[in-house]
């Protein structure tokens, strides 16, 4: 579509309610909801990709089942026509922080949201004129057949996982809706709230964190998906160990569920070791100059070796002395 000039804005206009962080999720079960998932189908939140003529034949209802648009039939997860494809996920996880840094700061996102092209220019570090925005705008909608699963014990629930509302070119104004997301913080919500009792022995709530804010946003602009995924897959597991005596991973696990591990599958064996050399080398850049890993944690030591395909069971040797108290994040 033609570009038009975008209406400028002043700054005290913009929300100034996102950071410079990705919200990455560190609740173990969840640790996938924002992965495309073709066989450990047990975790409690992920995403499926349904095939588009399966897709124009079906309705999501609002109590989170599928059926036929007849309505004379519900499917079952095992019967879904499901596309054995990777999306973006390094989009996605800049959506999802949007949604988390807007979320947490009390606005109304029950009908949606609504943001400027320059606060996701400044949040994703791509500067969203012309070109890159319409590119934007056609990546968010290739989103369309996407679904989010809720795995409530063996009982899953379907929702869209993003429905395009528009972008006003004259304003600038994105909109975009996500019932999915909106279901999954409620889920991680309910998950990390847990009672306890004080001192004199009254009920208090205690909510467990379930995010972390390492990554910077603008590692959305990389090229280098492959990296940035790796990068979101160490951070994670690093927060989740939560001891220097844990830190060891070996390097199978570090690309599980990646779509790096997707394309290594699917590449020749004569390549497989320049895929993994090219993603590995930029994934070692990328911790030093996208996230504050080496401020959070004193000491920190990662022995940067690229795996090549008969040393993936190793392990990536990781270090570190202590978390730093001194560490401040930084300011959008």
């Amino acid at each position: 579509m033609e570009q038009n000039k975008i209406k400028r804005v002043r700054a005290k206009e913009l929300t100034n309610d996102l950071t410079p962080y990705h919200a990455l999720i560190t609740a173990k079960s969840y640790t996938n909801a924002l992965n495309v998932l073709f066989n450990n189908q047990t975790d409690k939140a992920f995403l499926a990709i349904l095939d588009k003529d399966f897709w124009n034949n079906i309705k999501l209802l609002k109590n989170g089942t599928i059926s036929n648009k007849q309505d004379t039939w519900t499917y079952s997860l095992n019967e879904l026509e499901i596309e054995h494809k990777s999306i973006d996920i390094t989009l996605l996880q800049a959506i999802y922080s949007v949604w988390h840094d807007l979320d947490s700061n009390g606005n109304d996102l029950s009908n949606g949201l609504t943001i400027h092209v320059l606060e996701l220019s400044k949040k994703t570090g791509i500067n969203l004129r012309g070109k890159l925005l319409n590119d934007f705008i056609d990546k968010l909608k290739e989103f369309d057949n996407v679904i989010g699963v809720i795995n409530d014990g063996g009982y899953y629930r379907y929702f869209k996982l993003l429905t395009w509302l528009g972008y006003n070119e004259n304003t600038g104004l994105i909109k975009f809706h996500s019932e999915f997301i909106c279901i999954l913080r409620e889920q991680l919500e309910k998950l990390n709230t847990i009672e306890k009792k004080d001192r004199y022995k009254q009920a208090i709530e205690v909510i467990k964190p379930y995010h972390d804010y390492l990554v910077h946003s603008n590692i959305t602009s990389e090229r280098n998906k492959y990296a940035v995924e790796l990068v979101f897959k160490l951070v994670i597991l690093l927060r989740q160990a939560n001891s220097p005596n844990n830190t060891h991973i070996r390097f199978k696990n570090l690309i599980e569920n990646t779509t790096l591990e997707q394309q290594y599958k699917q590449t020749d064996n004569s390549n497989k070791p320049q895929l993994l050399k090219r993603a590995f080398k930029k994934f070692y850049e990328l911790l030093k100059t996208k996230t504050d890993l080496y401020q959070y944690y004193k000491g920190l030591k990662i022995n940067e070796v690229s795996p090549v395909p008969s040393t993936l069971h190793h392990v990536l040797e990781i270090e570190y002395q202590d978390i730093n108290s001194l560490y401040k994040s930084k300011k959008l």
